[in-house]
């Protein structure tokens, strides 16, 4: 147990505000409880230092609707190692729910969102019934995931294989989507996952880190399944690391940022893309090239995002024509430098003089795409190892324009 004050949490309510983040901030419910080894917890929660901060918070106006804070998730994995009975995670959700409508006025709007219970075993005869027992009483279900289980031994070379992206990010969440579209889903409970990365660990120096480049095959890919499937929030672990050695999105270090690859990927996201899903299907489903489709951020007149990646060594040509008007397009691709896999600074749009780096003080470079015409090339040309985001400017899709 670690003491986390209302001042911390003042500090990292305005790094989410001054860098445009939403925050989801995450309770624990072992307070008061008597745990053996981290496992089989038992007794009562205490919620008095829950209470504490969801007085000073709301004492302090840091929550508003679809403001800088937009709510809570209750407990971490507490289902593998068994840290609590499904009947005691129950009951500890409709306690934080009472005090959540009591501090926040009871209306809907007003109170904050809450998610629980973070659980890292999809698969496990819990999830169905307290799933259940919390439908109408939580705003959404929340889940961690690491596909590749441990990289401690050689990293994660798997994610260069366009199969296992295809097919082996997916599988183990089933369990979790399948009970969540049983039932919960239609009583407007939302599933989001808040911990996610291709694996665990920290992998050997020798092999690329989870900062790397070689990462952002399994980021791309997982955002464009999950959002397929209704997940309306992916969460990439970790966000900020102050430890040398420890890869995270965002790393500070003697007062000097640097970030992951996935920071450039997840910042042209946030930009490009938009809340519709379309769905996509190559021509050859054994294609080594894997391409997802959405409608654009800020504007409805059926303009499309197109994300690609091709983690093979080999250029291939992706022709847009089934999803629409391929060209005026704006492209941003990203390569690594020299194919260094192991890179944190991607090349886009090949220019290899400038390759992307946010500036000490952790601005970030300009990252503007490359315009081809009316009456340019119709496909594009995936380099060998490359990730891409497309938009497709005339593409005229019906589910953008409403």
């Amino acid at each position: 147990m670690c003491n986390f004050t209302t001042g911390a949490f003042r500090h990292v309510y305005n790094f989410a505000r001054a860098s445009n983040a939403r925050l989801l901030f995450d309770l624990s419910e072992l307070a008061g409880r008597t745990c053996n080894d981290s496992q089989n917890c038992r007794g009562p929660w205490d919620t008095a230092n829950v209470r504490l901060l969801l007085e000073y918070v709301r004492a302090e106006g840091l929550f508003e609707p679809n403001g800088t804070l937009i709510g809570f998730e209750l407990g971490n994995e507490v289902f593998a190692p068994p840290l609590l009975l499904p009947e005691a995670v129950v009951a500890d959700n409709r306690l934080l729910a009472a005090m959540l409508h009591d501090l926040f006025g009871g209306t809907h709007a007003a109170v904050p969102l809450h998610y629980a219970p973070a659980t890292n075993k999809c698969g496990g005869p819990e999830n169905a019934p307290v799933m259940d027992n919390l439908t109408n009483v939580i705003s959404g279900w929340s889940f961690h995931t690491y596909p590749g289980g441990s990289g401690t031994q050689d990293g994660f070379p798997f994610v260069l294989n366009a199969s296992w992206l295809r097919n082996k990010i997916m599988p183990e969440q089933m369990p979790c989507l399948h009970d969540w579209n049983a039932g919960p889903r239609q009583h407007g409970m939302d599933l989001i996952m808040t911990e996610t990365a291709a694996v665990y660990g920290r992998a050997p120096a020798s092999v690329p880190q989870t900062s790397s480049f070689q990462h952002g095959f399994f980021t791309l890919a997982s955002l464009g399944q999950y959002a397929f499937t209704g997940v309306s929030l992916v969460a990439r672990w970790q966000f900020l690391s102050i430890n040398p050695g420890t890869p995270a999105l965002v790393m500070k270090l003697d007062g000097i940022y640097t970030v992951a690859h996935d920071y450039y990927l997840l910042v042209l996201y946030r930009r490009l893309v938009g809340p519709g899903v379309l769905n996509t299907t190559a021509a050859d489903p054994h294609a080594n090239a894997l391409v997802y489709a959405h409608c654009s951020a800020d504007t409805r007149n059926g303009s499309v995002v197109a994300m690609a990646v091709n983690p093979t060594e080999t250029a291939l040509l992706v022709d847009f024509a089934g999803i629409g008007s391929a060209t005026p397009r704006t492209e941003f691709v990203l390569t690594a430098p020299n194919g260094n896999m192991g890179s944190e600074t991607p090349v886009l749009n090949g220019d290899t003089a400038h390759p992307l780096r946010v500036a000490p003080d952790g601005t970030l470079p300009a990252m503007d795409g490359r315009y081809v015409a009316a009456d340019g090339p119709g496909a594009l040309l995936l380099p060998p190892r490359s990730q891409a985001f497309v938009v497709l400017h005339a593409a005229r899709a019906p589910a953008c324009t409403a």
